[in-house]
């Protein structure tokens, strides 16, 4: 029987996909914001093109303002602090009747739109 030939691992160009414009707006708020805390504390800033466009108290007016005057394009729009950010939680609702086997799951539809009523008396 032949000994097995053993061939060296190949060298593979690790190359990384350059961050998008979204990537980079945020890189330039962080770079930025030793600058932007004492200038901007409390207040919304939009990065554009790695450098503060607007800023504003609110944040939708700001972002609406800013997508006008340089179209919708994607820009980085956050609040200036030195705070941690606080943990949003967004609630969803849950579909019982996917959830449950078929032996089980209700025949007919009980959405809530579709309330069934009792006949007369």
């Amino acid at each position: 029987m032949s000994e097995p030939v053993t061939f060296p691992a190949p060298v593979l160009a690790t190359v990384l996909p350059s961050p998008g414009k979204w990537e980079r707006e945020h890189e330039a708020f962080l770079r930025l914001l030793p600058t932007l805390l004492a200038t901007h504390r409390g207040k919304y800033v939009a990065i554009h093109e790695e450098r503060v466009v607007d800023s504003e108290d609110a944040l939708v007016p700001l972002a609406l303002r800013v997508h006008a005057q340089h179209g919708y394009v994607p820009i980085y729009v956050d609040l200036v602090t030195d705070l941690p950010r606080r943990v949003e939680r967004v609630g969803h609702y849950r579909s019982i009747r996917n959830a449950l086997p078929r032996s089980i799951a209700p025949v007919q539809d009980c959405s809530p739109l579709r309330v069934p009523r009792s006949p007369p008396p």
